[in-house]
């Protein structure tokens, strides 16, 4: 069941992928913004698939479906995971390799559709309530409310750290205002020492 307090939110539920384009092409947006996404940090063969399906498929059929003659900006998220050891593409995981491969399919439809804004938001670090993902800060919290220790392995590790607010802020920036199409990164100022914030916590 699904429960939403606003009003203009309205669910679609699908079994089929030709369900989903059916009903998708009724709809008329003038924004879409694609927060769909499956994290794994490894995988097996079995969730290889559910990778593929949710970043590659779903989110591909989605843009497919969708009228596009009213659309103005398709706003895309993208992670730091697709940049390790700082490289231009080098991926972490496949995750990361799904999330690359649909910016390229979506550059196909930013070369079709010239009338729509594209954007590639890269974020960093996220948290914020409520955050149940195994991640580095919701784990500090977990153990601190525990009472548990917390292994770094490296008295350097620094991550840049952002709250949910700010992505929210990020969105609200390119929705409101004019901004030419392109990459961008969302991002803190400063980068956190994980040992310090540990120890100060």
């Amino acid at each position: 069941k699904v429960v939403c307090k606003y009003k203009n939110f309205y669910p679609i539920f699908f079994s089929k992928i030709n369900e989903l384009n059916f009903k998708l092409k009724k709809i008329k947006v003038n924004i879409l913004i694609n927060l769909a996404t499956l994290y794994l940090k490894d995988h097996n063969f079995t969730e290889m698939v559910k990778l593929i399906n949710s970043n590659i498929l779903f989110t591909t059929a989605v843009i497919e479906a969708l009228p596009k003659n009213r659309m103005e900006k398709f706003i895309n998220f993208s992670s730091m995971m697709l940049h390790n050891n700082s490289k231009s593409y080098e991926p972490q995981n496949l995750y990361s390799a799904t999330k690359k491969a649909f910016i390229d399919i979506l550059r196909l439809y930013e070369i079709k559709y010239k009338n729509i804004k594209f954007f590639n938001l890269t974020i960093y670090d996220t948290y914020g309530p409520k955050d149940k993902r195994i991640k580095v800060i919701p784990e500090i919290i977990e153990k601190y409310k525990s009472n548990k220790a917390v292994n770094v392995y490296s008295k350097k590790l620094e991550l840049n750290l952002l709250h949910v607010n700010d992505v929210c802020q990020g969105i609200e920036i390119l929705i409101k205002k004019s901004i030419s199409a392109g990459q961008y990164k969302i991002m803190s100022k400063k980068f956190t020492n994980i040992e310090k914030l540990i120890i100060q916590t």
